[in-house]
């Protein structure tokens, strides 16, 4: 609202002017859209001609505002400078509140960046690029982040809207992700398996029973054989040879314990780990007399805010999600070993397949709940014998470390904090990685790394969140502190590989990689200003300064450094099939690839 009462008390409430006389307010009704109205003009041409006694009003853009401050702040000696996240010691409880569309969100994403890079691949090959579809699908899911949607704080209509316009950003992922294979490789009988990541990569694909990929390992689950894959290019393709295959069902083991050359996990009766064995290092990773992956509900009600918060003392009514629970016998088969625990807690019901993989030091943990709690925040905790005063988080573009400790009020205010797709706890030789396929809410407190699953806020939606939810997390193990390699499994474990059918074999293609794990690809796709010239967003992940070379699978002739608004502002070095390149630490670059004129590419 612009009145002589807000400006007067943002006047009042802004500290440093000694520094600067000048302050910046925005105004208007924000929270549901409109802008300012005429009554709020007109207070401010009031304002402007002057109130005794009262600070100056000047209507203007914010552009010259920032120009202005600039110039007189120039070799300020006092200017104060902020290092470090500017946390919000506040609405902690969005980072989980209406879990449906945050994994919507997260699936969305990823379907629209697959999208992108497809359609860009057909494009060099002649097909026409569909940007308006794409356009108006990423319209659609940045309306949906809009700041109640997306934390989930709104009332339950709007996520009524919000399904039926998921719903149409699938159907138009799904329509370009066809035609762009179509044009790729056609459509017939001959498996073929693409891969969204930017780095070459072994992973798993589900055939249906009866079929296993020739040479490879699978094992038999309840939806068919789940086959290895080895070796399938970055952002690329290849086909594979599939054979007939029995079922591999897996067998029972002698004890309750799951064992793979990585790692051995022994549990109790509740389904928690009472042992973390890293078999590499020769340590247990978990606290002694801890339990890992130890379900807990705590009660929630917020003073104000509820589906907003989560308020620093939830944690003294905790309860154990322990009651009556069923253990399978552990089993074991050619890719993993696994045991599936049933739990009841309250109304709720929690079904989870825990799996141990031969392959790599990983422990995926497929959970179901049918969630029917009021007012109770659901976490996972692993308490491990990690010696260290921070945890490291997954962020845009980056990490970030944030305290373990509560030292100050500031620290003890981190109690809830948010992360993208993984946090981890480190120490010298080792650490553990927690991985996530659609959550963000997160703590760690000592060597206690938690990952917060499930929220029941009363209001204003008070059905919020009640109901079934899917969703994996996992662990992963690894030696030395935490690095790239952290990355690319939680890139795995939200990208899985996907399956088509091509109309014949088809040679192996990567439409680009980079040669260095620190730098990724973040998104490949036509450039905005509509001509033949490709976009790649790339960022450097490990705070580190790095020399990259992309590789790419077209020849260009000309490559160019841009802004984030596609603007040109550098020439970068190409030989006609690479880009050398330098990043700082956490550094985003944006490139300009032309592709060479003899390169089929669509108008």
């Amino acid at each position: 609202m612009l009145c002589p009462s807000s400006v007067m008390g943002g006047w009042k409430r802004y500290e440093p002017k000694e520094i600067n006389r000048t302050i910046l307010m925005a105004y208007g009704y924000g929270d549901g859209g409109g802008g300012p109205d005429e009554e709020m003009l007109e207070m401010g041409l009031r304002m402007q001609r002057g109130i005794p006694g009262f600070p100056k009003v000047t209507l203007g853009h914010v552009r010259p505002f920032f120009e202005k401050l600039a110039q007189r702040l120039q070799g300020m000696p006092y200017l104060p400078v902020w290092n470090g996240e500017l946390y919000l010691e506040l609405h902690q409880g969005a980072y989980t509140s209406c879990a449906w569309i945050k994994r919507n969100n997260r699936i969305a994403e990823r379907e629209l960046g697959a999208a992108e890079w497809l359609q860009t691949a057909a494009m060099l090959r002649g097909m026409a690029y569909d940007a308006q579809t794409l356009s108006q699908a990423w319209e659609t899911l940045l309306l949906n982040q809009f700041h109640d949607t997306l934390p989930g704080s709104c009332i339950g209509k709007v996520y009524e809207d919000a399904k039926e316009q998921f719903s149409s950003i699938y159907a138009a992922t799904d329509r370009l992700i066809a035609q762009a294979g179509d044009y790729l490789w056609g459509r017939g009988t001959q498996e073929l398996v693409y891969n969204d990541l930017p780095f070459v990569r072994s992973d798993t694909v589900l055939l249906p029973h009866g079929k296993a990929v020739a040479g490879q390992p699978w094992q038999t689950t309840q939806e068919g054989n789940l086959c290895l894959v080895s070796d399938v290019p970055a952002l690329g393709w290849r086909t594979i040879e599939t054979c007939d295959a029995p079922d591999a069902p897996a067998e029972a083991r002698a004890d309750q314990a799951l064992e793979t050359s990585f790692v051995r996990i022994e549990l109790d009766g509740t389904g928690a780990f009472t042992r973390l064995y890293d078999k590499r290092l020769k340590r247990e990773l978990l606290l002694p007399g801890a339990r890992g992956n130890r379900l807990m509900a705590f009660e929630d009600r917020p003073a104000s805010w509820d589906s907003w918060n989560i308020d620093m003392y939830y944690e003294e009514h905790a309860y154990d999600v322990d009651g009556d629970t069923t253990v399978s016998p552990v089993t074991g088969g050619a890719l993993y070993e696994s045991v599936t625990v049933v739990k009841r807690f309250g109304r709720s019901v929690f079904t989870q397949e825990i799996r141990a993989w031969h392959a790599e030091p990983r422990v995926n943990f497929i959970t179901h709940v049918d969630w029917r709690e009021d007012a109770t925040v659901l976490k996972t905790a692993f308490p491990l014998a990690i010696n260290t005063d921070f945890a490291t988080f997954d962020i845009q573009c980056g990490s970030l470390r944030r305290p373990t400790h509560r030292n100050t009020s500031w620290d003890a205010a981190k109690y809830e904090v948010c992360a993208q797709r993984w946090a981890d706890l480190s120490e010298g030789d080792c650490g553990v990685s927690l991985l996530n396929d659609c959550k963000y809410g997160h703590d760690a407190q000592g060597s206690v790394l938690r990952l917060t699953l499930l929220k029941a806020g009363m209001a204003p939606d008070e059905k919020v969140d009640r109901g079934e939810h899917r969703f994996t997390y996992a662990l992963y193990l690894h030696e030395g502190p935490c690095g790239a390699q952290t990355d690319r499994m939680a890139a795995r474990l939200n990208h899985p590989l996907r399956l088509a059918c091509a109309a014949a074999p088809q040679e192996a293609y990567s439409l680009m990689s980079c040669d260095n794990p620190n730098v990724t690809i973040d998104a490949v796709k036509r450039s905005e200003a509509g001509d033949r010239s490709i976009i790649v967003h790339m960022h450097e992940l490990r705070n580190t300064h790095a020399n990259a070379r992309l590789q790419l699978g077209f020849p260009v002739e000309k490559c160019a450094l841009c802004t984030l608004m596609e603007e040109e502002n550098a020439p970068a070095a190409t030989d006609g099939k690479s880009v050398s390149l330098s990043f700082h630490p956490f550094e985003i670059k944006i490139l300009r690839l032309w592709p060479a004129r003899d390169t089929e590419v669509a108008q």
